[in-house]
């Protein structure tokens, strides 16, 4: 092809083919795939009708646009709606998981501010005392930031992927990894 635009480029370009998919089954992901495909086809006998050899402009681009509802591309205004819904779930789906990850961040940065103890004598985020004999709570130490906190309260025990070991993590280190994945 030397018209720079195919079946190939346009599903490695859409919103569909992210990581997660942005909300998007595997059946509307086929039948957009089918819808692109059938526009390429239509597109490239237009071209082989026309005797073009070469060239994509903007203007042409328009005018031989899948969404483009004037021209004979090859989609039915039914495929272009559907199409649009795709999208339009895409893109909600998007914003909701923006906004869900602001929220942690939001929560994160709260119990940055709060935690009041110094992390050895005292637990970091509630700042129960740590003793010997008579404690009021036990310590763990955070694999992440190598502070102590309460072992009930204020930490949770996980497992790490890449050592295959379960590990103590305070609740803020937690949230943290939790928001950088």
């Amino acid at each position: 092809l030397k018209s720079g635009w195919s079946v190939r480029t346009a599903t490695a370009r859409s919103p569909t083919n992210s990581k997660g998919n942005s909300g998007i089954t595997e059946a509307e992901q086929e039948h957009i795939r089918q819808v692109l495909a059938k526009a390429e086809a239509s597109r490239l006998k237009e071209q082989q009708r026309l005797g073009l050899k070469s060239g994509w402009s903007v203007r042409t681009a328009t005018a031989r646009s899948p969404t483009n509802s004037k021209g004979n591309s090859g989609i039915t205004e039914a495929e272009q709606e559907h199409i649009r819904q795709v999208l339009a779930k895409a893109e909600a789906s998007r914003l909701k998981e923006q906004q869900r990850l602001g929220k942690m961040v939001d929560r994160l940065e709260k119990m940055r501010r709060r935690a009041t103890g110094n992390g050895v004598t005292h637990c970091l985020l509630c700042h129960t005392e740590f003793g010997l004999l008579a404690s009021k709570s036990y310590a763990a130490m955070c694999v992440d930031c190598r502070k102590y906190v309460c072992q009930r309260n204020c930490g949770v025990e996980t497992l790490d992927t890449q050592r295959g070991e379960v590990i103590f993590l305070c609740k803020i280190c937690s949230e943290a990894r939790e928001v950088e994945n």
